[in-house]
């Protein structure tokens, strides 16, 4: 493994995570899955395509990798349509109010807002939907058993804000994976606090929260995961864990119960495997889109998940 972890600070638009880039690559899925760690900083909102009026509240996260890796739920959204046309103080938040993360961590630092908008060239489009003191599009989020909340949205307006302490730092534990989301950018925050939090990231020992790895650092359980990306085309990675070394048949069915593919039969060690399944049949031939199901034997369990091939 090249790197003990990497951070990434995205875009708001070109994102790394988009469907262009991960989900036909799964760069960063190898990565954690290689025992890297992953830091991620951004709004995300790129990622997710609702409607510039959409009403202020939370939407379900449906991006694959978000929902596997940073075991999102869902995320707290504003249309930019509907935030022009009804923002005035006192100002609702995601798209104005954010002054900084709050730790609810044990040694986590706080995180200032440090970056005056003022001085921007844009300020005269920018004063007019959210004030200097203040970013745009930081993500809140809802997330799921395998997240630890580390940071909460610190607001300008906590009587009207929406978000104000909503989790907006995660650290995401499974199996030996392990992450860190933040749903604002390194880039605006005050550059101390933004360095102590890289510092606390880059030292930080997972407690065992959400993690489901034993203390021998090995699965405890057969269990076969969501290929990633799904749908996909023309590549998908299966990932699963076995708990010590057994006999292995992985394999894909069409949707009538017909075996398309064997991928692997084998006797395999305790760990975590991928397993790349190119979309082809057993002659070689691609096969059509559709639903695909994958199945995973062992001499303790038989699991099965479902699959889709897009073309």
């Amino acid at each position: 493994m090249p790197y003990r972890m990497v951070i990434v600070d995205d875009g708001m638009s070109e994102l790394i995570l988009s469907d262009f880039y991960e989900d036909a690559t799964a760069g960063f899925e190898r990565y954690l899955w290689s025992g890297g760690k992953l830091a991620y900083f951004g709004s995300l909102t790129g990622l997710e395509h609702h409607n510039a009026d959409a009403l202020p509240g939370y939407y379900e996260f449906r991006h694959q990798f978000g929902r596997e890796y940073f075991d999102l739920d869902s995320m707290f959204f504003i249309g930019a349509g509907w935030y022009a046309t009804h923002t005035e103080e006192p100002y609702i938040d995601s798209l104005a109010g954010f002054n900084g993360a709050l730790s609810v961590h044990d040694g986590a630092p706080d995180v200032r807002y440090g970056y005056d908008t003022s001085a921007s060239a844009m300020v005269g489009d920018l004063q007019a939907l959210w004030p200097h003191h203040s970013p745009p599009s930081v993500a809140a989020f809802k997330a799921g058993t395998n997240a630890e909340i580390t940071h909460i949205y610190s607001s300008l307006f906590p009587a009207s804000s929406m978000v104000h302490s909503a989790p907006v730092g995660l650290h995401i534990t499974r199996n030996r994976l392990e992450a860190f989301l933040y749903g604002f950018h390194l880039w605006y925050m005050d550059r101390s606090d933004a360095r102590l939090l890289v510092d606390w990231i880059m030292s930080h020992t997972p407690t065992g929260t959400g993690n489901d790895v034993p203390e021998s650092g090995l699965p405890d359980r057969v269990a076969l995961h969501q290929n990633y990306p799904n749908p996909f085309n023309p590549f998908t990675i299966i990932t699963f864990d076995l708990p010590r070394r057994m006999e292995v048949r992985l394999e894909v069915f069409n949707i009538l119960g017909r075996r398309v593919k064997l991928l692997t039969d084998q006797s395999l060690g305790a760990g975590s495997h991928q397993i790349t399944w190119n979309g082809d049949d057993r002659t070689g031939r691609k096969v059509a889109s559709g639903v695909y199901f994958y199945r995973l034997t062992t001499d303790s369990a038989v699991e099965t998940r479902k699959m889709v091939v897009l073309k």
